[in-house]
């Protein structure tokens, strides 16, 4: 059998509800650090470029794309979960 779907992994023994509270922090945490990396990219690409190597903005640059990214999958990460904790309590009443 598949370990993802084995009933001797962890992930499966945990309820619903913890789960999609780890993957609530999980989003909220990609999002603050994608938010931190793409301020710092930023700031070396354009406030501070004189004091980097060209290799160094150009690594920035390329890391601004990136960060946004990390930023967008952590926010659709946290939609999911929050989704998932909504229907959770609904089912509760």
């Amino acid at each position: 059998m598949h370990p993802a779907i084995s009933s001797t992994n962890p992930l499966m023994q945990q309820p619903n509800t913890h789960r999609m509270q780890r993957l609530l922090h999980t989003g909220n945490f990609s999002m603050l650090a994608g938010l931190v990396l793409i301020i710092v990219s930023i700031l070396a690409s354009y406030q501070f470029a004189h004091l980097f190597s060209l290799s160094v903005q150009v690594s920035a640059h390329i890391g601004t794309l990136v960060f946004a990214t990390v930023i967008k999958l952590g926010y659709i990460t946290r939609c999911v979960a929050l989704n998932q904790l909504h229907k959770e309590k609904s089912r509760e009443f």
